[in-house]
């Protein structure tokens, strides 16, 4: 493992630098960025397996031990019960610790920095951003899930809501926090463009969602790039926390409601139609959303002397 530095920076972000390049200071080597970046993509992945696979047995064990182990894990992380969508959501908010802990002990930055360029969340404009998400992304996923065949509800469908509604927001959040955020500043560091910030982990991204079809990886790529300009050109997190977690609720919330959880969760492949009406979903939101910041003056650089907006 790169020693980190000696001492903390005077300053701990560059001055007047977007999101994705907050991180080149001069102060952290490459072989640092580079080793953050590996592990905590390497973190993503053990956390997320293991820990699932544990609260499932943990609830195999508390239900009396029903059947095989190996059944309950595979029903579970199927989302064909309750527990397993709990499971995989609570690991997945979980990796939110990795960026934070690489942040403070390994970079000695504030985690704050790692939400915006102002070094916190921003409020006001994170709840805009949430509204202009469900005004535009919502309509777009429930008419592309409403256009499949319709089951009726399971008969735990109050459990699954329960679920959705108290554990999403948090997996998405923690999701944006490694991928758009951390991800981003270590990757975006490296070279003199924002893009590699960009590019790189929605490519990550993408690819850890295991086979799928060159369709639905289109999608899951597109929806990474456009969030990842999304934080670029907005200067933080809000507005893709808010995209993910409205695009979550709505797929998952229907996907329940109809009985096709499993099926969303093991999907490898994706109509054409269906991906490109989705990235034009996420592309219109990311434009609107951008326009606001501007409107609303939402502060894109991390130049804590300027003018102030909406925060």
């Amino acid at each position: 493992m790169p020693n980190p530095p000696a001492e903390p920076v005077a300053r701990p972000v560059a001055p007047a630098a977007a999101y994705p390049q907050l991180l080149r200071t001069g102060a952290h080597p490459a072989r640092l960025l580079i080793f953050c970046a590996l592990f905590t993509v390497a973190g993503f992945v053990l956390v997320v397996s293991l820990l699932a696979q544990g609260i499932l047995a943990l609830g195999w064990l508390a239900a009396g031990r029903p059947g095989e182990l190996a059944a309950a894990l595979a029903a579970g992380l199927a989302f064909e019960t309750p527990l397993g969508l709990f499971a995989t959501n609570v690991a997945i908010a979980a990796t939110a610790l990795i960026p934070v802990l690489l942040a403070v002990t390994v970079l000695r930055v504030r985690p704050g920095w790692l939400v915006s360029v102002r070094g916190r969340v921003r409020g006001r404009w994170l709840v805009a951003s949430t509204v202009l998400a469900a005004v535009v992304l919502a309509p777009v996923v429930a008419v592309t899930l409403l256009a499949r065949p319709q089951p009726a509800p399971p008969a735990d469908f109050a459990w699954f809501a329960v679920i959705i509604v108290a554990t999403s927001p948090l997996q998405a959040a923690a999701e944006e926090l490694v991928f758009r955020g951390f991800l981003a500043q270590t990757l975006g560091a490296l070279v003199s463009g924002p893009w590699l910030g960009v590019v790189g982990p929605a490519l990550i991204f993408a690819a850890l969602h295991g086979a799928q079809d060159p369709w639905l990886f289109a999608n899951r790529f597109g929806f990474g790039v456009v969030m990842g300009i999304l934080v670029w050109l907005t200067g933080g997190l809000e507005a893709a926390i808010a995209a993910h977690v409205l695009n979550n609720l709505a797929a998952l919330g229907l996907a329940a409601v109809t009985a096709t959880l499993p099926a969303a969760r093991t999907m490898t492949a994706m109509a054409p139609a269906e991906a490109l009406l989705g990235l034009v979903g996420y592309a219109v939101f990311a434009v609107l959303a951008v326009l606001a910041a501007r409107v609303l003056g939402v502060p894109v650089r991390s130049d804590l002397a300027a003018p102030r907006g909406i925060e």
